[in-house]
C-alpha cells in the first residue's frame, strides 16, 4: 500500500475514533520515516485520546525536539500536561504556543486553565478574556471564580446575575452568587470589627443586607438542587454571621448528610453544636 494511502487511512481511522488503529498505522509509517515530526505528533495525539498520557508525552516531546516552530505542537502538549496535572509545564507550553501564534483561542483558554490551578487568577482571567475575544466560549463560572478569588465580588455577582437571566433553572449561578454575597457581607463586618471590636450589634448590621441576600439566594439554589452540599455549607456560614446558630447547625447537618468527608463541614458542625448546646 502506498504511503499516501496509508496516511489517509490513518487519518480516517482517527476521525472515526479508532485511535489504537490509527496509532498502529502511524507507527508503520514511522518505520520508514523515523524522524518525521508530523507523524510522531499525530501518533502522540492518538495516544492522548487513548489516555495513554505517558506515551503521548514521549511522542509530543520528540516531535517538538525535531521541529519547534509549530504552535499547535505546544498547545497539544500543554493540554496533555494539564491532563497529567503538570501545571507549570502546561503554562510554559501555552505561553510558547501563543508566542508562535496568538490567534488561536484554545491556547489562551489553556493558559487560563493552567493559571487557575497555579492560583495566578489575574493571569487566568486575562487569558480567558483573550480567548473570548478570539471566539472561544469560556464558561461563565470560570470567569466568576477568577473574579471571586481576586476579591472582585461585585463583578462576580454581576456575571452570576447574567447567567441567572439566561438560565433561571440552573442552580450553580445561585450557588456562586450566594457564596459571593456571603463573602461580601463578611468583608463589611470584618472592616467594622477592626475599628469597633466590641460593638457586636453594629458588627452584624455592617454586612447584614448582603448576608440576608446570601441566605435568600442560597435557598433558591437548594430549591433547584436539594442535594447541593455547598449551598447548605455557605448558608450555614451565613446564618453563623447573624448568630442564628440553630439554623446554621441544621444546614451543617444536612451538608454532612450529603458529604460526610468534607472536613470544613465537620469542623463547623462541631463548633455549632458546642455554641448551641
Amino acid at each position: 500500500m502506498k504511503q499516501s494511502v496509508r496516511l489517509d487511512e490513518a487519518h480516517h481511522q482517527f476521525t472515526k475514533g479508532e485511535f489504537a488503529i490509527a496509532a498502529g498505522l502511524y507507527s508503520e509509517l514511522l518505520l520508514e520515516q523515523p524522524r518525521n515530526h508530523s507523524l510522531i505528533y499525530k501518533r502522540g495525539h492518538c495516544y492522548y485520546r487513548l489516555k495513554d498520557y505517558t506515551t503521548a508525552l514521549i511522542d509530543f516531546n520528540n516531535a517538538i525536539d525535531l521541529y519547534n516552530k509549530l504552535d499547535f505542537y505546544y498547545g497539544s502538549r500543554g493540554s496533555l500536561n494539564l491532563a497529567m496535572n503538570n501545571n507549570i509545564a502546561a503554562n510554559d507550553d501555552f505561553k510558547t504556543a501563543i508566542s508562535l501564534n496568538n490567534s488561536r483561542d484554545r491556547h489562551f483558554y489553556g493558559l487560563g486553565r493552567a493559571n487557575m490551578r497555579l492560583k495566578k487568577y489575574q493571569v487566568a482571567y486575562d487569558a480567558f478574556l483573550s480567548a473570548e475575544e478570539l471566539g472561544a466560549d469560556v464558561h461563565w463560572e470560570m470567569k466568576a471564580n477568577c473574579l471571586m478569588l481576586l476579591g472582585e465580588l461585585e463583578d462576580s455577582i454581576a456575571l452570576c446575575d447574567k447567567e441567572i437571566i439566561n438560565d433561571p433553572s440552573a442552580y450553580r449561578p445561585y450557588l456562586k452568587k450566594g457564596s459571593c454575597l456571603h463573602y461580601l457581607g463578611w468583608r463589611h463586618m470584618e472592616k467594622f470589627i477592626q475599628t469597633e471590636p466590641l460593638d457586636l450589634f453594629n458588627f452584624v448590621g455592617a454586612g447584614r443586607e448582603y448576608v440576608l441576600e446570601a441566605i435568600e439566594v442560597l435557598s433558591q439554589a437548594i430549591a433547584i438542587e436539594p442535594d447541593c452540599e455547598f449551598a447548605y455549607l455557605f448558608r450555614g456560614k451565613s446564618y453563623n454571621l447573624l448568630f442564628n446558630y440553630k439554623s446554621a447547625r441544621n444546614d451543617f447537618e444536612r451538608a454532612k448528610e450529603i458529604n460526610p468527608q468534607n472536613v470544613e463541614t465537620l469542623i463547623l458542625l462541631k463548633k455549632s453544636r458546642t455554641i448551641s448546646s
